[in-house]
Parts: structure tokens; C-alpha cells; sequence
């Protein structure tokens, strides 16, 4: 096992809000919030697969927003999300203002010359907002969701790579749901991949609704959307996640006072019937719970217990927990109970579970590997691998695979438990690459262009794929508009062709491989 650190910002004294993407290139983007040095700033950055900075990225990352501080803590309220060509869309709103915004960083490390210098407005006047929620369009675009500052509306915004507001959504938004009886909460998106999205909430209900890619009801579903638990939910913020599962499926995870619970439900607005119409209570919690996707079309749920240990549960499409993992739970963490903690998808049906070991008044943080059958990764030591050996005042704040069986931690250098003072970024292999077969397969797509770059003629290119879901090969400009495709049905690897045409302008392109969340992209030159 080896780690590879770098800084991934400035020391700030405050991070918040970190999020780790993958670039395309087997690197990672980060975008995170700060607070110190007398500055309330939001950043995103681009690093290599070898622990270098990308090329034109600024060593402190590119400054996305920059304020004097109001008060030290205060981050602003932020989500980012890859615009699947190397760079970031971010959404957020300041923190000393109510108006929410977006923004595009390019893949070079700049922000876009094309959008407005101060983000374009999504949230203004009486739709001024809270709580932002980003998610990418699958067009090259993005969906923002925010609250209505006084928590009585959760809207959207859908706009194109251009930073204009895609045809058929109004200026100000979609209102998705209007409460006078409750404050909403937490809104979260999901896109369908068919251009529209999926969003949920919480308030008198926890709530799901549909929307279409012009931003109306999508067909079936109605005005309020569907309530999948009738009362609101629990914790601050409350523990609410929305999780794919397959391709027209989603799990909704929520908290009651003390129970977790689960439900399935279809894009078309109808319940899973093999569930119960209450859903699945998993599990006593005491606190936070995680959920996320176990590269198949289930899910592991990840809660905090009453004791503070975070317990791992592993379900199905079916209703049901996965062979191997125990009705109380696995005890993800080694020790004490975490002060901060991250989990992420895994190998083989597993998950990657990244956690602080209290060690005196400080912590260590460790990365642990479970497998699909709810057991500790034999390879690894029992209590886990330690992120950065050589250092012993860490907290975790976030968590991603890098597509060969590892992982990227991104974790603050921290005095105390309380004081953090820089947010640094390793990358922790895998002891051994993945063999793509039966018991270990791959979890990451590859995609690579054989013949001559620049092009002539028709592009050939070389795939593989870790499992069977629908997969979309593209063709886009370096707007993000999509100019071809051709959907990959079925076959795990091969080549694939596409002809570029006559009316297809000579000049730069880039080649995008999607497969279920999963993205790989290649740069190509067309000419004629």
C-alpha cells in the first residue's frame, strides 16, 4: 500500500464542503470552501493521477469566490459537480449574501471567459436561496436546487454548458414543492439520464419528484410529487440521500427520530411493490447516516449508532441484506468512535471506508476495504492502512476511488481534534491491481483512441467496461454540446466507431465514455 500526498489548497484555518471528482485522467478535481487569513473563499482544483498539479492550475487552486470574512468559520454555502471534460461547475451561495450563483471552471484552471466573472444568477430577489445542490445535466450542463431563503420552497435551475438557462425552464426556477405548514430541507438531485432529474426533500413529508428535461412534471407523476415517508425527517441536517440503482431506479434513504430507513422507488413515481410501503427499517441510529451505491443496483447504508461506531448494511434490489452482512450491522471503524469519518463505493460489490482514530487529543486517519460479502479485505491489516504515516493530527473530509482499487482522501491537518489548519489530498493505492474477471472485477471504464490523433476520417476506439448497464459513447465540442453518439449495448469491451462527417467544423474534440455515474474522456483533433 502506498500514499502519495500533495496540499490541495492554501492553509486555511476552516475547510468545509470538500467534494473529490474524478477528472477523466485517473486525477482527481477538488472543490472545497475555506474560511481564515481575514478571507471566506470557495476553490476548485485539478490534480494528477501522480500527485502533480494539472497543467495551468494555480498551486492555492483557482479562486471561484474570494470576500473579506464576516465571521471566521463561515464557509460559503457550496456544490460542485464535473463538467465531464476535466473542469468544474459550482453552484453556492456566499455566505454574506443571499443570492445563489454558478460557476464553471475550465479544464485549464481558469474560470470560463463565456460566463459572467461574478457567476451566473440562479437565485435572485424573492428566489434568493440556501442550502445548494448540484448535479451534472448529462448534456454537458448542470441542475442547481436550492431553498428559498425562509425554507418554504425548494426550486431548480437546469442550465446548458453556456451558463444559459436551458429551453423550457423559467428564469427564476422550478418551483418543485411549496410548504406554508413546514420548514423543507435538504433538497438532493438525481439525474435520470434522460435529461431530467430526480429531486428530493424533507418537510411535513420526505418528499420525491420528477422533473423532465424542459423542467415540467415528467409523465406520471403529479403536483406534490411522491411521499415516500409521511413525516419529517430527522437529524441536522437531516440524513436523506437519494441512490441509483440500475438505470430507472433509485433508493431514498431518511432518519426518523432513531430508526433509518430505506425505500425504493421508480423514475416512473411508482414504488418498488417487493418493498414495503413503509420501507425497510435498517437500522437504530444515533446520529449521521451514509448511503451509497455498491456498483451494482444496491446499496450500503452507512449509520452512525448510538455509541458513535459507524455500522455498515448492505441491500439489495430485493429488499433485502446481501449475503454476509449481519442483521446488527459491520463495525466499519477500528477503535473509538470517529470524529469524522467517509465511505464511498468499493470493489466487488463492497465499499472503501475512510475514518479519524482518536489518538490522544488528536487523530490518525485510516482506509479500510470491505468486500461484498460484508468482510474486512484479507489483504489489508485488521485496523485498516493509515492515510499518511508520518503524520498524527488528521481529519478525514472526503473520499473517492480512484478507479484501480483505491483511493483519494482528502483529510485537514488539524492541531486538535477542534483546530484544522490545511486541507491536504492522498492517494492510497491498492496493495495489487485489479484482475477483471470472476470474484474481483474492475470497477473503472477505459477508453482510448487507436489510430491517428489528429483524425482524418472515422475514430476508432478501444473500450472496456466493468459490468452490463447501458453505456453512451459521445462526441463533444469543447463547449460540452454533443455533436454524435452511439450507444454501447451489452458488450463489456470491444471498438468502437464514429464517423465525424463533413459538416463537422476540423478543431478539437473530446471523445466521453458514461457508464452509470462512471466517466472516461480523450481529447481528439478532427481534421479534413
Amino acid at each position: 500500500m502506498a500514499a502519495r500526498r500533495r496540499a490541495a489548497g492554501q492553509a486555511f484555518s476552516y475547510n468545509n464542503g470538500v467534494q473529490l471528482f474524478p477528472e477523466g485522467s485517473g486525477g482527481v478535481l477538488v472543490a472545497w470552501g475555506s474560511s481564515g487569513g481575514g478571507l471566506t473563499t470557495a476553490r476548485g482544483l485539478r490534480v494528477t493521477a501522480t500527485g502533480g498539479l494539472a497543467s495551468g492550475w494555480p498551486s492555492g487552486g483557482c479562486t471561484i469566490y474570494d470576500v473579506p470574512t464576516v465571521t471566521v468559520g463561515n464557509v460559503p454555502d457550496m456544490s460542485a459537480v464535473p463538467d465531464g471534460l476535466g473542469g468544474l461547475f459550482v453552484g453556492l451561495r456566499p455566505y454574506s449574501g443571499p443570492d445563489v450563483g454558478a460557476w464553471h471552471v475550465l479544464a485549464g484552471g481558469s474560470l470560463d471567459p463565456a460566463w459572467p466573472a461574478g457567476g451566473v444568477p440562479v437565485a435572485v430577489g424573492t428566489h434568493y436561496g440556501d442550502d445548494v445542490s448540484c448535479a451534472a445535466d448529462g448534456a454537458g450542463g448542470l441542475f442547481v436546487a436550492w431553498l428559498r431563503l425562509d425554507h418554504s420552497a425548494v426550486l431548480v435551475q437546469r442550465l446548458q454548458s453556456n451558463g444559459q438557462v436551458a429551453t423550457g425552464w423559467p428564469a427564476g426556477g422550478r418551483a418543485v414543492v411549496v410548504s406554508t405548514t413546514s420548514l423543507l430541507e435538504t433538497p438532493r438531485l438525481l439525474p435520470d439520464g434522460s435529461g431530467g432529474v430526480l429531486v428530493l426533500w424533507d418537510g411535513d413529508y420526505v418528499g420525491v419528484q420528477h422533473l423532465d428535461a424542459s423542467g415540467g412534471i415528467a409523465a406520471g407523476w403529479f403536483a406534490g410529487g411522491v411521499a415516500v415517508y409521511l413525516g419529517p425527517a430527522a437529524g441536522s441536517p437531516p440524513s436523506t440521500r437519494l441512490v441509483p440503482s440500475g438505470t430507472d431506479h433509485a433508493f431514498v434513504v431518511w432518519q426518523s427520530t432513531d430508526h433509518v430507513f430505506i425505500q425504493r422507488l421508480g423514475f416512473d413515481g411508482n414504488l418498488d411493490p417487493v418493498w414495503p410501503p413503509d420501507g425497510v427499517q435498517a437500522v437504530v441510529a444515533g446520529g449521521r447516516a451514509e448511503a451509497v451505491s455498491d456498483g451494482a443496483d444496491g446499496v450500503i447504508l452507512a449509520p452512525t449508532s448510538g455509541s458513535g461506531n459507524v455500522l455498515g448494511f448492505r441491500y439489495g434490489s430485493d429488499a433485502t441484506l446481501a449475503t454476509g452482512w449481519p442483521s446488527a450491522g459491520v463495525q466499519l471503524n477500528v477503535g473509538g468512535a470517529p470524529p469524522g469519518w467517509a465511505i464511498t463505493t468499493g470493489n466487488s460489490g463492497g465499499a472503501i471506508f475512510a475514518w479519524d482514530e482518536p489518538y490522544g487529543t488528536r487523530s490518525r486517519s485510516r482506509v479500510q476495504w470491505y468486500l461484498g460479502d460484508g468482510g474486512a479485505d484479507p489483504t489489508q491489516p485488521a485496523d485498516g492502512q493509515l492515510v499518511d504515516p508520518t503524520y498524527n493530527a488528521m481529519q478525514v473530509r472526503g473520499l473517492m476511488p480512484d478507479g484501480a482499487g483505491g483511493a483519494y482522501v482528502a483529510w485537514d491537518k488539524a492541531d486538535t481534534i477542534v483546530n484544522r489548519n490545511g486541507l491536504m489530498l492522498s492517494r492510497v493505492t491498492y496493495p495489487t491491481p485489479l484482475a477483471v474477471g470472476p470474484g474481483r472485477p474492475s470497477t473503472a471504464i477505459h477508453l482510448k483512441l487507436i489510430g491517428s490523433n489528429p483524425a482524418h476520417d472515422a475514430l476508432s476506439i478501444e473500450y472496456s467496461l466493468p459490468g452490463d448497464a447501458p453505456a453512451r459513447l459521445e462526441l463533444l465540442d469543447l463547449a460540452g454540446r454533443r455533436v454524435r453518439d452511439l450507444p454501447l449495448d451489452g458488450a463489456r469491451a470491444g471498438i468502437a466507431h464514429i464517423d465525424p462527417g463533413r459538416t463537422l467544423s476540423p478543431g478539437i474534440y473530446w471523445l466521453r465514455l458514461a457508464q452509470s455515474g462512471r466517466i472516461a474522456t480523450a481529447r481528439v483533433a478532427i481534421l479534413h
